[in-house]
Formats: C-alpha cells, structure tokens, sequence
C-alpha cells in the first residue's frame, strides 16, 4: 500500500492511500445456515458445571438441525457433558454419544479455523457424571464442536447439557463471549 499524491488545480497537494481488506470465511460455520442462538457466556472467573436446559419448537423448513457449541476460554478451559436433544412427546434422544461415554468424538464434528491447532480432547477426572467429557482449552480464537440430528415439524425438543469453566487460571478476558450454543439449519 503506497500512498498516491496529486495536485488540484489550487496547487494543493492531497494524498490518497489504498487498503486493501481480507476477509476469510469461518469454514467451521455454515455461511447460508439459518442460525438459532440459544445461549452465550461470558465470564470473569472460573465457574463449576451448571445445567443448561431449552425448549426448541421445531418450525417447517427445519428438521435437520446442527446443534454447535463454539468455544473459547482464555486461559483455562471449558467443560461440556451430557449432551443431549429429546422429543418432549417420546423422550427419544436424538444425539449419539453426548456424554462421550465411547471415549471418542465420534459421531461429533471438532473443527478450528486455525490450521493445524487442536485444543481439544476427551478427557476424564473433570466429567459431570460417567467417565469422560469434552475439554476445549481453544486460546484466542473459537473452535466448534457440533453434531447433526433430526426433528419433526412442529414438534418440542428439549436441549440440555452441562458446562463448566475451569481451572488454568484467574485473568479471563472480560465482557467477552467466550462461549456460544446454537442450531444451525
């Protein structure tokens, strides 16, 4: 970028300067996706597992959804288990693995626009309930965790799960959002 002068005819010189903007797309996020925020955290200090609980009512058009957790925790880490979407009608459970019993992500998707960084894992010693849990330690920029599921229009759903800040250390970037829940369709 290298600044252009000219004069006007008053004999004034002006400097014009050209920036040239970048702009790269979230490949973790559906660009075209219609976007359901459920919840957004921010936080000044640590905090234990506290149940999150919604009623989703689901609307024609929107039966595939993607429920995305994105995650960042500056410096320590989050703590999500227990998972979960269920039919209010029939109480079937409509994620696979949500408390990461089968000690993998495995059917979840883990995605970090940063290349080549990881900050994620299952983890055990920190879980709600069971063995394993999800720890996300992402630093400075989000990462996302999602899965895909059914539902039927017109239908209620409830979306829960526990979430805890943890450990790692005591300056948090305040006022911040560190942490978001959404369905994506």
């Amino acid at each position: 970028m290298e600044p252009c002068s000219t004069p006007d005819i008053t004999g004034v010189v002006s400097t014009t300067t050209t920036v040239t903007t970048t702009t790269t797309a979230n490949v973790c996020l559906d660009r075209n996706a219609l976007v359901t925020v459920l919840d957004t955290f921010s936080l000044s200090a640590p905090q234990n597992y506290v149940f999150r609980s919604y009623v989703y009512n689901a609307t024609a058009g929107r039966t595939l959804g993607t429920l995305t957790f994105s995650l960042r925790n500056d410096p320590a880490y989050w703590s999500l288990d227990d998972v979960s979407v269920k039919s209010v009608s029939s109480s079937a459970e409509l994620l696979t693995n949500g408390g990461f019993e089968s000690g993998s992500l495995t059917p979840w998707i883990y995605c970090s626009p940063v290349t080549g960084s990881i900050s994620s894992q299952i983890a055990s010693g920190n879980q709600h309930s069971g063995t394993y849990y999800y720890k996300d330690g992402s630093s400075g920029s989000y990462d996302y965790l999602s899965q895909k599921f059914t539902m039927i229009s017109g239908s209620q759903y409830v979306i829960s799960f526990w979430l805890a800040s943890r450990f790692g250390g005591t300056v948090y970037t305040s006022g911040t959002v560190l942490a978001q829940v959404a369905l994506q369709f």
